[in-house]
């Protein structure tokens, strides 16, 4: 079983490969259920129980989530718990995953240190030719990365300078694009 928290968005993606002793992969077998049918005890269930397992040695589980709107705004930290029972379930091991997020700020200001406002940005994951982050706003000056929905919804928005916080980042290197200058200012050429 594996059970997600509201700030996951589990991805219904799962795929199951069974090795032998020797480590080569043995052919897909029959009678696995599979429920992904969200309940309190769990986010999805796999059943091993009517699957003659007598030639596999292991086997390899693989899914994914996406860090939702859920996970960046409510400041609690994000967690994923898988469990393994085994041996007519008298044996359980489990492991979890924490989720963390991070924000970055940022405040534009003149050559003399006066906060403009007005200027507009979008948000990239490399400085050339990087994809744009899109982003929804949450509140003023706050912002949050889109999920896939908002996007398809064309909730996405451009940054408004300012006091700006956007949150729900991943830990590496953002770039911003000045797309409109503040009033009086030339745009920022790079």
């Amino acid at each position: 079983t594996d059970k997600m928290t509201t700030g996951l968005t589990f991805n219904n993606d799962i795929t199951i490969k069974y090795y032998d002793a020797e480590g080569n992969e043995v052919t897909e077998l029959t009678g696995v259920t599979t429920n992904t049918t969200a309940t309190t005890n769990y986010t999805f269930k796999i059943d091993f129980s009517n699957v003659n397992l007598a030639n596999v040695a292991k086997i390899k589980i693989t899914y994914s989530a996406t860090i939702n709107e859920n996970a960046v705004d409510d400041n609690t930290s994000q967690s994923n718990e898988a469990k393994l029972s085994f041996g007519n379930n008298s044996n359980t091991t489990s492991s979890t995953k924490t989720i963390t997020t991070y924000e970055a700020l940022f405040t534009k200001v003149s050559d003399k240190g006066v906060k403009l406002t007005g200027a507009k940005f979008r948000l990239y994951d490399a400085l050339t030719g990087g994809n744009e982050i899109k982003v929804v706003k949450v509140r003023e000056g706050v912002y949050r990365v889109a999920t896939a929905k908002e996007i398809e919804d064309n909730k996405a928005v451009e940054i408004e300078a300012g006091d700006v916080v956007i949150k729900g980042l991943a830990l590496t290197n953002y770039y911003l694009e000045e797309t409109t200058a503040p009033e009086g200012f030339t745009k920022l050429a790079a």
